[in-house]
């Protein structure tokens, strides 16, 4: 099973994101949202090659309801989630992270 593990700047993204939600819009969508992260998380863990490939080693996960992106490359036994990236950020911000 690989482990999977967040950049701390994806973790900030994603705790920014949360924040946003239940301030705009209230703890149960915030809450389906982290729902959502996790199901990714465990997707990852079970199958880490599922994401769309982006680069050698990068991939991609699409969230269902929500307008984000987990990025996420692999490194033998575990997936590093490098950006928790809003879709109306400018494209492959992230790639500093590599």
């Amino acid at each position: 099973m690989t482990q999977v593990r967040l950049h701390p700047a994806a973790r900030r993204e994603l705790h920014r994101a949360v924040d946003w939600y239940i301030r705009e819009a209230g703890t149960r969508v915030a809450a389906g949202l982290i729902d959502n992260f996790d199901q990714l998380q465990s997707l990852i863990r079970e199958h880490p090659h599922v994401g769309a490939l982006v680069k050698s080693d990068t991939r991609r996960l699409v969230f269902k309801r929500y307008p984000y992106t987990l990025v996420y490359r692999l490194h033998g036994d575990v997936a590093e989630v490098l950006a928790f990236a809003h879709h109306s950020r400018r494209p492959e911000y992230w790639t500093g992270r590599l």
